[in-house]
C-alpha cells in the first residue's frame, strides 16, 4: 500500500507541479523535443491520481486511527515505595544466615551440623542425610536431659547438700534404672565406682553366724 501511494503522489506530483503549467500556459514549444516533454497532461488522469491519492491518504489515517492507543485509556502504574528495595544475591544470604540454625530452627539445644559432621567423619553409613543428623541429635538430647534428671534426683535422696554433680551420682542414678541401666549395661564411668550390693551367698552366711550368736549366749 506504501509503494502505491508514493508512487500516485510522485506521478501526480510531477505532472500537476511541472508538465500541466507548462502545457497550459505554453502553446508553442520551441522545439520537436520540447514539444514531447511539456505536452499537456489530460485532465481526467490528473483528477484521477488526486483522487487515488487522497483515498490512499484517507484509508491510511483510518487505519492508524484504530490501532492507535490514548495515553487516557490506560493509566500510569503506582509508583514504587521508596522504603523497600529489590533482594539481591548478597542481602537474600545474609537474610538466610539471620534467619537461624538448624538446631534453632528444630527447637534443641545440642548443634545439629557438629554431629552430622562426626556421623560423615565416623563413616557409619555410605551416606547420611539431613534428617538423620537431626534424628541422632534429638535422641542424644532427650538421653542427656534424662541422665540429669536421674542423677539430681539421685543426688537429693543421699540426703547431703551437693553442689556439683559427680560421676559417682551418675553411676548411682543409671544403675537403679532399668531402661538406662539396661542401655548402658556395658558402660563403665571413670571414678564412678560400683553399686553396694551384698550377695545371697554372703546374706546367708551372715544370717546363720547371727543365729548362733543368738544360742551361744547364756540367757540371763
Amino acid at each position: 500500500m506504501l509503494f502505491y501511494f508514493f508512487y500516485f503522489f510522485s506521478r501526480s506530483f510531477f505532472f500537476f507541479v511541472l508538465r500541466f503549467p507548462f502545457g497550459l500556459f505554453l502553446s508553442s514549444p520551441p522545439s520537436r523535443h520540447a514539444h514531447a516533454c511539456i505536452a499537456p497532461f489530460p485532465l481526467h488522469l490528473l483528477l484521477l491520481s488526486l483522487s487515488l491519492c487522497f483515498l490512499v491518504v484517507i484509508f491510511f489515517s483510518f487505519h492508524l486511527s484504530r490501532h492507535a492507543v490514548l495515553h487516557t485509556t490506560f493509566p500510569p502504574p503506582p509508583p514504587l515505595p521508596t522504603t523497600t528495595k529489590m533482594a539481591t544475591p548478597r542481602s537474600a544470604k545474609k537474610a538466610a544466615r539471620k534467619s537461624g540454625s538448624k538446631s534453632a530452627k528444630a527447637g534443641l539445644i545440642f548443634p545439629v551440623g557438629r554431629v552430622g559432621s562426626l556421623l560423615r567423619k565416623g563413616q557409619y553409613a555410605r551416606r547420611v542425610s539431613a534428617s538423620g543428623a537431626l534424628y541422632t541429635t534429638a535422641v542424644l538430647e532427650y538421653l542427656t536431659a534424662e541422665l540429669l534428671e536421674l542423677t539430681v534426683k539421685a543426688a537429693a535422696q543421699s540426703g547431703k547438700k551437693v553442689r556439683r554433680l559427680s560421676p559417682r551420682t551418675l553411676t548411682l542414678a543409671v544403675r537403679h534404672d532399668d531402661d538406662i541401666g539396661s542401655l548402658l549395661k556395658n558402660v563403665t564411668f571413670s571414678k564412678g565406682g560400683v553399686v553396694p550390693t551384698v550377695s545371697k551367698a554372703v546374706a546367708k552366711k551372715h544370717k546363720k553366724s547371727s543365729k548362733r550368736a543368738k544360742k551361744s549366749t547364756p540367757s540371763a
